[in-house]
């Protein structure tokens, strides 16, 4: 299956049935979402070639999801009109890495630019929400004043689930968001979701590849503006201490143009750090 573009077609469609104020997002219940948890790690297993893909299978069309064998690629969708989500599970051995897009529709062209990662990286598994974050004007149970189909706030979401079950221990996971850029302000600015003082390894190594690609980056203060907005201080996912979450806001020129210095340095950054992981295993 030929990947590029399929993000924006992805984006384009949930802009037709689950963009912003359509009320079209269904929430998952609790016990669906520990259903999306179990399966998602099946597929993880799956695709890494020691796991029961007929069992995946029977999983996935209990919950009416579809399970789509590619030669290099397992793909889960949705067969209802709920808004759920896309995963797409890269056939081969783990490079612990796994790229999010929580915001499509309202973080446009993040689909396409996190599809770009997935694919250049060879990251595991690339997660799609599927609908707009103010799709609904309910709130988000966990966090008030967000909205219940915001996907990183809100636990009631496909997204969500399939994030807890697909994070393991040495896991990078590659949250890729958008955000409207003024004059003077750098073209991504990246964070780890955590106001403690400490940046990790792999935050840091990031910001070194975005810097020798000559990408202008920051990595958020949490005291700054710009770094009090963009730091994703609030993010459900950044909560999740089982791996390390790196959050990133790229600017909307950098999306619109799918910056090739930006994904080359992100792929660059990705084997550096599967090369690193796979060392300290040994």
């Amino acid at each position: 299956m030929q990947l590029s573009g399929l993000g924006d077609r992805w984006e384009a469609s949930i802009r037709a049935t689950h963009n912003r104020g359509m009320e079209t997002f269904v929430p998952s219940t609790r016990g669906q979402g520990m259903q999306l948890e179990q399966l998602v790690r099946e597929l993880r297993d799956v695709a890494e070639g020691h796991g029961d893909l007929e069992a995946a299978r029977e999983d996935a069309a209990a919950l009416d999801l579809q399970l789509v064998e590619l030669d290099r690629h397992l793909l889960l969708q949705d067969q209802s009109p709920r808004g759920w989500g896309t995963a797409l599970f890269r056939r081969g051995e783990s490079r612990g890495l796994v790229v999010e897009v929580p915001h499509p529709g309202s973080d446009y062209r993040t689909p396409e630019l996190g599809l770009r990662f997935f694919e250049e990286s060879g990251a595991d598994v690339y997660l799609l929400s599927g609908a707009n974050r103010y799709n609904r004007a309910d709130p988000s149970l966990e966090q008030p004043n967000r909205r219940l189909s915001d996907a990183a706030h809100s636990a009631a979401t496909f997204f969500h689930a399939a994030h807890c079950g697909l994070v393991e221990p040495r896991d990078r996971v590659l949250q890729v968001h958008g955000f409207g850029s003024q004059e003077g302000d750098p073209t991504v600015v990246i964070s780890d979701g955590q106001d403690d003082g400490h940046d990790p390894p792999a935050l840091i190594a990031l910001a070194a590849r975005l810097e020798q690609a000559e990408v202008p980056n920051l990595i958020a203060d949490f005291e700054s503006p710009l770094g009090k907005r963009l730091g994703g201080k609030t993010n459900l996912q950044a909560q999740n201490r089982n791996a390390t979450f790196l959050h990133m806001e790229v600017s909307e020129a950098a999306r619109r143009e799918l910056d090739p210095k930006l994904v080359r340095a992100v792929a660059e950054w990705a084997g550096e750090e599967s090369s690193s992981c796979s060392a300290n295993q040994g």
